[in-house]
């Protein structure tokens, strides 16, 4: 009799412990962030600083990540002032009033200021609180090879980077990690200084902590493997 309730019991803890898996790996959730409203629906103004708005994502924006660190591509150093306004005026060539609000207003480019007087290369970050399986955003104007996103793993190591191919008016550019791994942060260089660049339509699906879901896969692999010992030792098929 109790090795019959002992065998129900396991099997009941791995039966559950599966559905818990599937209602975790159900629990992917994909965002969008076009800087027109925030995590919770609101609308954001123009001239908005854009840093915890979308907190309610998960996402947190944080600029200058390269502040004075030589950008080898442009040969230019980042800037140290990047622009974080969310805007819908003179924003430049390649601009659809359609788009709403974008990140990154254009700038006129002079004496060496870039973007809004921003002094070197434009950069910031954005940092996950929940691990990230992929992302994309829109680079929008005079997009060119300048044009790039850096993904970082939860533990800030360098994973991989991905850029514009071809120059036009308005160019998705997406970076996936490779299998088994997870974004933690992405850093945004919205082209060198000299361009016309701004951000819009941010894409990003952010999972359970893999710690969670394994531990949800052991509990689930132990009843159901505890159950089947226990038929086999029971004699029964």
């Amino acid at each position: 009799m109790r090795l019959r309730l002992w065998s129900k019991l396991t099997l009941l803890l791995g039966l559950c412990g599966l559905l818990c898996l599937c209602a975790a790996a159900s629990a992917q959730r994909s965002f969008l962030m076009n800087f027109d409203t925030d995590a919770d629906g609101n609308p954001i103004a123009e001239g908005t600083f854009i840093d915890e708005q979308y907190a309610g994502f998960g996402a947190h924006f944080i600029p200058d990540p390269f502040v004075f660190e030589p950008n080898t591509v442009s040969g230019y150093f980042f800037a140290f002032n990047t622009d974080m306004t969310a805007t819908s005026i003179d924003t430049g060539d390649g601009y659809d009033p359609r788009l709403g609000n974008v990140l990154h207003a254009y700038g006129l480019v002079y004496q060496g200021f870039g973007w809004l007087s921003e002094y070197g290369d434009a950069n910031f970050e954005i940092k996950f609180d929940k691990p990230v399986t992929d992302f994309s955003l829109d680079f929008i104007g005079d997009t060119d090879g300048f044009s790039s996103l850096y993904a970082y793993n939860p533990y800030g190591q360098f994973m991989k980077a991905a850029g514009v191919v071809s120059t036009g008016d308005i160019e998705t550019v997406s970076i996936t990690p490779n299998k088994d791994d997870f974004i933690g942060a992405i850093v945004v260089t919205p082209g060198w200084e000299g361009d016309y660049v701004a951000v819009d339509n941010i894409r990003f699906t952010a999972v359970p902590e893999p710690g969670s879901l394994a531990l949800l896969v052991g509990t689930g692999a132990f009843g159901v493997g505890l159950h089947c010992r226990r038929r086999k030792v029971s004699g029964k098929s």
